[in-house]
């Protein structure tokens, strides 16, 4: 069922509902690849009219969780009540909050599963619970006129004043069961904001989650060996956020005594701060999964998948704060921020021999910068988590140590990754943990250590890892069509494998048992909370040749226009460049400038940039290097992936950086969208490997090893062959140099 708004004849907004929503949605032919999904929004079931057929005045309504009963307002007139299994209506309230006086309200509605209970609250609204008979209210007039044999169902006010100090207004008042629990989210002039739940009367609760995860890959568990055990809807076409159920979330449940049924997680793989928070009006899902570029739904069938996605706790489709406002989780936990701070971007282009410019001088200095920017960035999520639900517990997460840069690696693993690579992956997931912790801190929010829980079995301290995943094939990217038989890296590369999760859990149980939070700093704390955070740098991010002062922000400033394999069209939004400022665009492997452009008046910019003929296939950064508002030098930056053929086979768009402004005090920013893309490492959608024909024999080896394992007689003689066969692709990669590009 689909409850929504439309408009009468005369402009009248009022309430419509459709039953059987999937009959209405139809495919359309599709074009250019793109295929359409379209409501039918004709012939409502029903639209909400008196008894005599007038069109009667929309203001707000609420639906039960069941779906049966709506409860609506009518503008000036009271509310009123619809039973949607016959669409009868009464009136249950005649005399309706006034509008025209110079305090109009905005009414937040809520009615119970056996429609026997409705809750007004409010902006204007106050607080009350009717308790709805069969034998109260009224039948609906054309001329709202009070009937002789209908009486009003009993209004009862709960106190909130007396409760809330300073009351303000009430909002997302919502039911469970059928009305033996409510809660309410208070707005309070003295106190702030707070959930409050009301019991009746010796009634148990019927509000079971106890714990909701939210996060990207490191949570959801995108390592996963086996794809089994990946939640329906998290390892489709265009929904890929990968949750397990053997990731450390549902571990820590099990361990503490919480059934599955009471854990959920919502964590994708690839999210970033803006897929946690924010506005669902126009928000299209993590990679705009619901628009254009993904399932290309309208705007109101958005609404049903999004509205479906929350009771069927589905991912990536809705911001995961959202999980949090309808089910006030006991427990949350946070593990955010890598995409954010541009980090698990960088690392795709690291993953070829050869060192790569984010590891080496200029590199280094702009990662700690985006990584200590990142502080802001937390505080002011952690700030909207508390909000949304007051009285949630929240434990955040950091990242584990995924390799041992002094060990000893494995062929394929040492040949993506040199030693100087090595040392940037660790020292970057230590000052990752470093602000996330301090950011955390500060809220008062309890952090969970997990920095060394794989010591030992992480990449390169044995042989084969067991905790972590080296090189994995997949099938997370689209091969170019020209090669269909190469080989792709799948999702979950460089990723904590099962044993890597249960190994998690075991350092979060072991350093807070129970779960318990920490006794530190409370966001009262006003003597703790001011102490300076230590988000400082080490000695390893001052490189003394760089000669940088630039600030880096991960974005997406280019898009691929039309089939064109080279043409890509740019295009930046007002209030981000120095108005009239130059404007330089470079692609690196290689430095090739792509060309010199001029900033409009507005600080925006568009333009198209050709990508070059004879570029190597495999990850490129390019940079748009400019100035600021401010007059400060920046460097927006964006990881393609191109195929063998030329193709740009994948656009990363994992995250979406913050870019900055003209100073104000209120410290406003301005972002670019996030849109739909591919290709990317540790902790985005996977990497494609497209390298000629070195590359397809190396992918083909590793492959024949993998799915050759299960025969134990043939191990070794494929494992001596795989040895063999690596050991001169090796040479001739290191003799071409075909990847060894200098600032890949």
């Amino acid at each position: 069922m689909l409850v929504t708004i439309g408009q009468a004849d005369d402009g009248v907004t009022d309430v419509v509902i459709y039953l059987h929503v999937s009959s209405r949605i139809k495919q359309e032919p599709p074009t250019q690849a793109t295929t359409r999904y379209m409501f039918d929004g004709s012939n409502p079931d029903d639209v909400f009219k008196d008894n005599a057929g007038i069109f009667l005045p929309y203001q707000a309504f609420a639906v039960s969780d069941n779906g049966r009963w709506i409860v609506t307002e009518l503008r000036n007139k009271g509310l009123a009540l619809i039973d949607t299994t016959n669409f009868s209506a009464r009136r249950i309230q005649v005399n309706g909050l006034s509008y025209g006086w110079g305090f109009d309200p905005a009414e937040s509605l809520a009615v119970s599963a056996d429609g026997k209970s409705a809750v007004v609250t409010g902006f204007n609204a106050d607080f009350a619970v009717i308790d709805i008979t069969p034998k109260c209210g009224q039948a609906l007039s054309g001329d709202f006129s009070v009937q002789p044999d209908g009486t009003d169902c009993a209004l009862t006010t709960l106190g909130i004043r007396g409760i809330a100090e300073g009351f303000w207004y009430g909002e997302s008042p919502r039911f469970y069961g059928n009305g033996q629990e409510l809660d309410v989210t208070v707005h309070s002039r003295s106190e702030g904001i707070r959930r409050l739940t009301y019991l009746q009367s010796g009634a148990a609760s019927e509000h079971k989650l106890k714990l909701l995860a939210l996060g990207d890959s490191f949570t959801s568990g995108e390592g996963e060996t086996d794809i089994k055990y990946y939640e329906k809807g998290t390892n489709d076409a265009f929904d890929t956020c990968h949750v397990s159920t053997r990731s450390y979330p549902f571990l820590v449940g099990r361990a503490l005594g919480i059934g599955d049924s009471d854990v959920k997680s919502v964590a994708c793989a690839g999210a970033t701060t803006k897929d946690i928070k924010g506005s669902n009006d126009d928000y299209w899902g993590q990679k705009e999964r619901l628009g254009p570029l993904g399932l290309n739904l309208a705007l109101s069938v958005k609404t049903v998948a999004q509205e479906e996605a929350l009771n069927d706790f589905q991912p990536g489709r809705s911001l995961q704060s959202t999980f949090l406002d309808r089910y006030s989780p006991e427990i949350a936990t946070i593990g955010i921020g890598g995409n954010d701070a541009g980090l698990m971007k960088k690392l795709s282009t690291c993953a070829a021999p050869g060192t790569c410019e984010w590891a080496q001088s200029d590199g280094l200095r702009e990662t700690a910068g985006e990584i200590k920017r990142l502080f802001d960035t937390l505080s002011a999520f952690y700030d909207h988590l508390l909000q949304t639900s007051p009285r949630t517990k929240f434990f955040v997460v950091g990242y584990p140590d995924v390799i041992d840069p002094d060990g000893t690696c494995d062929p394929v693993t040492g040949t993506l990754l040199d030693h100087t690579e090595r040392v940037f992956i660790d020292q970057s997931l230590q000052y990752l943990n470093q602000v996330i912790r301090a950011a955390a801190k500060q809220k008062g929010f309890t952090y969970l250590d997990i920095e060394h829980s794989l010591d030992g079995k992480r990449l390169c301290d044995e042989p084969h890892s067991t905790a972590m995943n080296g090189l994995r094939l997949g099938g997370d990217i689209p091969v170019t069509s020209a090669l269909p038989m190469l080989k792709i890296i799948g999702a979950e590369t460089f990723h904590p494998t099962p044993t890597g999760h249960e190994l998690i859990a075991g350092a979060i149980l072991t350093g807070h048992p129970g779960l318990q939070q920490d006794a530190g700093c409370s966001v009262d704390d006003a003597a703790c909370l001011a102490t300076p955070p230590d988000i400082e740098p080490s000695a390893y991010w001052n490189v003394q040749d760089g000669t940088s002062n630039r600030q880096a922000y991960v974005t997406e400033f280019a898009r691929q226009v039309g089939a064109n394999a080279s043409l890509l069209s740019i295009a930046i939004p007002d209030h981000t460049l120095q108005p009239l400022s130059n404007v330089m665009i470079e692609i690196h492997s290689d430095t090739i400038s792509l060309g010199t452009f001029t900033a409009d008046a507005d600080g925006s910019m568009t333009g198209e940039v050709t990508l070059p003929g004879d570029i190597e296939p495999g990850f490129h950064t390019l940079h748009m290097y400019g100035t600021n508002q401010d007059n400060a030098p920046i460097d927006l930056y964006q990881i393609i992936a191109v195929g063998q053929d030329g193709q740009v086979t994948g656009i990363d768009s994992g995250g979406v950086g913050t870019l900055p402004l003209q100073s104000s005090p209120a410290g406003l920013t301005n972002q670019i969208t996030d849109t739909a893309g591919t290709a990317a490492v540790l902790g985005a959608e996977g990497v494609s490997l497209a390298r000629s024909g070195v590359q397809s024999m190396l992918a083909q080896q590793i492959s024949y090893v993998k799915h050759s394992l299960n025969d134990r007689g043939m191990v070794w003689v494929i494992i001596v062959a795989g040895i063999s066969t690596l050991s001169l692709v090796l040479c001739i990669i290191l003799l071409l140099r075909r990847w060894a590009k200098p600032g890949s």
